[in-house]
Order: structure tokens, then C-alpha cells, then sequence
């Protein structure tokens, strides 16, 4: 009988273990996590077993929430990418969903005289429904409040954390029977408050998205723009040395007969030049990422910075292109922007390589600043131009969809980004 009573409870120890690993983006290989977590559950439940069956009711009562929380919550920041907050939220938020399988279990387990086995199925059955939820109706947006917020997390976990303790203290206090209506008002309250609070901040995150898809097609627009007017200016150009070439030529062999031959290779030598000014700049085969080149250098010379490019991007490429060339700007923007705060014009310098391989593609930019740049606790750059919010995220999102990785090293008078993402 001491077996099919705690499996109750080994299958909340189970639930809250699968939950964690469809929840939060790891840190650590799924391998790794799985063993440790496995070994960790096997340890605790064996544990808690023996005090089950050796100790009194009330005090396994006491020792199993308690521990379970502190084992728990451990395990979870140590295996969750995201910072304590948000990873202990996901915890948390296991633990509310295993209050809600009890409040369902007990109130079927007193329907049927106490049945253990009613208990335990109503347990699996509210389990594994959340889950299914989760997998197949809120995992994409329930992904997108984890990726792109950062705020309000702390809150959250506090709220479910007073709950748990409210409910924690009933339990010690009075009988099941007694609470079990409190607990269910409890947490339908509960549960409604953190779908409006998800709901909210979903709408918001969409906004933002909203925006981030605006600002792709507004970068787009802006360096097609440049793009035709460098087109247009160059086919001008070209029409007016067509036009003026019979002349020069005609010069050209009046002089030679006249034996001025210096003059004439000076002729010859400037409508060489000014045939290799109406040459459309061309940095990389990709005709989107040269028109960002394009707009950017033009960008930087009228604010004195020299500026650089070693591009090898073929012009079929396995990323969305049109999201390479928003990070692309959003990252030579942030260059300048910072090059343009050096008094000195001299040391404005921009360094932009990129190479393209069949497995990977990696961009790294190079400036100079007049100071140290300031980076948030996640090493990413802290400004407060207008927009910066959204350059960043595009940049992130570009770089956690194709699983790659973002970098920022900032020195004295010197700033590195690098991006690296892969095609497989």
C-alpha cells in the first residue's frame, strides 16, 4: 500500500521534471540534463520514500514541499539559459500546476471514499492534459514572452510563491475537506491572473514584433532607395560621357597630330577617371547586402569615418537575406553612431568583414569609440538612442534562429561585435 500512496507524489516529482524540460531553453546539453535530472529525482524520491514510510505523516508532510522547492528551483537555474528569475518562474509555475492535479485528485479521491487509485489517475490525467496544452496550443507564444521579456518576473514568482505558502500552511493547519473549496477559489484567481498578466505582455511582445518586421521593410526600402540612386546617377554619368566622348576624341587626335602627345594622355587619363567614378561600387556578390554597404559608406564619408569592407557572401546564401542585411545596418549604425562622437576625425575608423562558408557565415564589425562602451549585464550595448531596443532584438532574433552566437567586446577606444550562425 506505501507504493501506490507515494507514486501521488513521485508523479508530481516526474510532472514538475518533464515541465522543466519543455519550458526552459538549456544551457547545458539535453543529455547532461536529462542524467543529472534523473539522478537528482531518483535521490530526492528515494529519500522521501524512506521518510514516507518511516516518519510520521505530518512530518513527511513538512519535509517534502520544502525540499522539493529548494532541490527543485536549484536544479532548474542551473540548467535554464535564462537568468534566476525568469528560469524560477518556470519552476514555479510547475508547482502551481501540481496543486491544481491535487485540488482535482482530492476532490474525486473523497468522491470515491478515498480511493488511491482515482488519485492517481486524476493526477496523470490533469498532467498530462497540461502538457498537451502547452505542446501543442501556447508553446510558440508562451517561447516568445520568455525570449523577448526581461521584466516583471521577479513579481510573478512572487505571487506564486505567497500562494504556495498560503496553501502549504492550510495544509499544516487544517484538513483537506475543510480547504478544498478555498483552494479551488484560490487558484482559479490564480490562474486567471497569470493568463491576463501572459496576455498583456503577449500583446506587447507582438507590438514589438510588429515593429521589428516594420523595421526590416523600412531598412530594406531605405538601401533599394540608395541602391536606385546610385543607379540613376551613375546611367547619368554615363549618358554625358557618352555625349561628350566624339569631342574628347576629337581633341584627342588634334593633339596627337599637332605632337602634343602629354596633353593628350592627360585627356585620355581624366576620361579614365571619370569612367571609373560612374563605376556602380559592387563589395560582395549579394546585390541586398552591397546595397547596404553602399548606403552606409556613403553614410560614414559625410561624417569623416573611413570605413572599410571585406565581404565574401555569394548571392545565394542560406539565411533570409533580408534579415542579414537589417542586422548588417543595424550593427554598421550602431559603428558610426559611435565613430561620430570622436572629435578627431582621424581616428574614425570602421572595419566590416564577413565570410560566408557552405556550413557558416560570420560577420565581424570593428570601430572606434572615444570611451569604453557601457553593456547591460548580458554584455549587449547600452544606449539611449530611440530604436536601439528594436536593433538589438532583430539582431538576437536573427542570430537564436539560425542557433548561433553574438558577441560584443568593448575596450578603451576600440568596439567589437561578432556574429556567428549556421546553416545546418
Amino acid at each position: 500500500m506505501y507504493i501506490i500512496e507515494y507514486m501521488q507524489y513521485a508523479a508530481c516529482v516526474l510532472f514538475v521534471f518533464v515541465f522543466i524540460l519543455m519550458t526552459v531553453k538549456l544551457k547545458k546539453s539535453l543529455g547532461a540534463v536529462i542524467l543529472i535530472g534523473a539522478v537528482t529525482a531518483a535521490a530526492f524520491g528515494a529519500c522521501g520514500y524512506w521518510l514516507y514510510i518511516n516518519c510520521s505523516t505530518e512530518y513527511f508532510d513538512f519535509f517534502f514541499p520544502v525540499t522539493g522547492l529548494l532541490v527543485g528551483g536549484t536544479y532548474t537555474v542551473y540548467v535554464a539559459e535564462y537568468e534566476g528569475q525568469k528560469a524560477i518562474f518556470n519552476f514555479l509555475a510547475a508547482i502551481f500546476f501540481v496543486t491544481i492535479a491535487e485540488t482535482a485528485a482530492r476532490a474525486v479521491a473523497l468522491s470515491t471514499a478515498g480511493s488511491n487509485y482515482a488519485y492517481l489517475a486524476v493526477e496523470f490525467i490533469v498532467f498530462i492534459s497540461i502538457m498537451v496544452i502547452r505542446e501543442f496550443f501556447t508553446k510558440s507564444f508562451y517561447e516568445t514572452i520568455m525570449k523577448y521579456n526581461d521584466s516583471g518576473w521577479g513579481m510573478l514568482d512572487m505571487a506564486i510563491i505567497i500562494y504556495l505558502f498560503v496553501i502549504y500552511m492550510m495544509t499544516m493547519t487544517t484538513g483537506y475537506e475543510k480547504m478544498l473549496p478555498i483552494r479551488i477559489g484560490l487558484e482559479v484567481i490564480m490562474l486567471v491572473g497569470v493568463i491576463a498578466i501572459f496576455v498583456f505582455a503577449g500583446k506587447t511582445l507582438q507590438n514589438q514584433e510588429n515593429q521589428h518586421n516594420y523595421t526590416i521593410l523600412k531598412e530594406q526600402a531605405k538601401s533599394w532607395i540608395k541602391q536606385v540612386e546610385e543607379l540613376s546617377q551613375n546611367e547619368k554619368q554615363i549618358s554625358i560621357l557618352r555625349h561628350d566622348m566624339r569631342h574628347k576624341i576629337n581633341i584627342v587626335s588634334q593633339l596627337v597630330e599637332e605632337g602634343h602627345y602629354g596633353e593628350a594622355l592627360n585627356v585620355l587619363d581624366n576620361t579614365d577617371k571619370e569612367l571609373e567614378k560612374s563605376r556602380p561600387e559592387k563589395y560582395c556578390e549579394n546585390i541586398y547586402i552591397n546595397s547596404v554597404l553602399i548606403m552606409h559608406r556613403r553614410t560614414a564619408q559625410d561624417n569623416g569615418i573611413s570605413i572599410s569592407y571585406n565581404i565574401d557572401i555569394p548571392e545565394e546564401i542560406s539565411v533570409n537575406v533580408y534579415e542579414l542585411s537589417v542586422v548588417m545596418s543595424n550593427l554598421i549604425e550602431n559603428a558610426i553612431n559611435a565613430c561620430v562622437k570622436i572629435p578627431d576625425y582621424s581616428d574614425r575608423y570602421i572595419k566590416v568583414k564577413a565570410r560566408s562558408t557552405e556550413n557558416n557565415l560570420v560577420l565581424e564589425i570593428v570601430n572606434s569609440c572615444i570611451a569604453k562602451a557601457e553593456t547591460d549585464k548580458n554584455g549587449m550595448p547600452v544606449t539611449d538612442r530611440e530604436g536601439h531596443g528594436i536593433g538589438v532584438i532583430s539582431v538576437e532574433t536573427f542570430v537564436n534562429k539560425y542557433n548561433g552566437m553574438l558577441d560584443f567586446m568593448a575596450e578603451e577606444d576600440r568596439f567589437t561585435a561578432r556574429v556567428l550562425v549556421n546553416y545546418y
